[in-house]
Parts: structure tokens; sequence; C-alpha cells
């Protein structure tokens, strides 16, 4: 295997916009496998470390983002309102492979809200 890319990835989303509101859902999942953080995919020989300091547990992640969308005549936008990683989960977000001193893994940010707007520029029609 490959050290740093794990073997499985599944990503999912779902999104739902209402016509006559402009309100709109979109929600992801995604889901990595367990992957090991060196070439040896575990332990080198001479180390005494157990091989589960090696690995990548895998895990799943659930983002949400709503909002609503507003037309008026020929300007637009929307507005939103999101979270990243909903249940908190615990996962490293990035991964050294091959790492000096085997850290090789980086925690990722916990639970994530965000809230924003969005005008589009449309430079034909300016």
């Amino acid at each position: 295997e490959l050290p740093g890319v794990p073997p499985h990835h599944f990503f999912g989303g779902v999104s739902y916009a209402h016509p006559a509101t402009g309100a709109f859902f979109e929600t992801n999942v995604q889901w990595i496998s367990k992957f090991f953080g060196n070439d040896f995919n575990g332990p080198s020989p001479e180390s005494t470390k157990p091989t589960s300091d090696f690995i990548n547990a895998s895990y799943s992640l659930v983002d949400l983002r709503f909002g609503i969308q507003h037309q008026l005549g020929a300007i637009g936008g929307e507005f939103f309102v999101g979270i990243n990683n909903l249940f908190d989960t615990q996962y490293n977000g990035s991964i050294v492979p091959n790492a000096f001193g085997d850290r090789f893994f980086e925690p990722a940010a916990g639970r994530t809200w965000y809230m924003g707007f969005g005008v589009p520029l449309n430079a034909g029609k300016i």
C-alpha cells in the first residue's frame, strides 16, 4: 500500500433547492478507510513501537449547508450557513508520509460553523 493514501474513499452528496422560495439544503458524507503512514506499512524492523502507531484510523464526516437564494431583477445572491464535521469526529486532516520521528499525523479541526453570502459576477453583462 502507498503510505498516506487510503485504499478506499467514499464521497456522496445530496442537495435540494425549493424553486418557489429559493431555500436550499446540501449535505455531503465521506468515509475514508484506514491506511499506513510509512513505507513499511507498520513499524520498521528495528522499531519496538506497535503497528497501531503507524495506522491512520478510518473515519466518516458529515457536512451540512443551507441557505436562501434571491433574485431581484438582474442582481441576485445567496445567504448561507453551514456546519463541517457535524458529529465532531476526531480524525487526522493531514498525513506526512515517512515523517521524521514517526510524527505522521496532524489532527484536523473539530466541528466548525460558517456563514456567508455570495453575489455572482456576470462579467459579460455589466
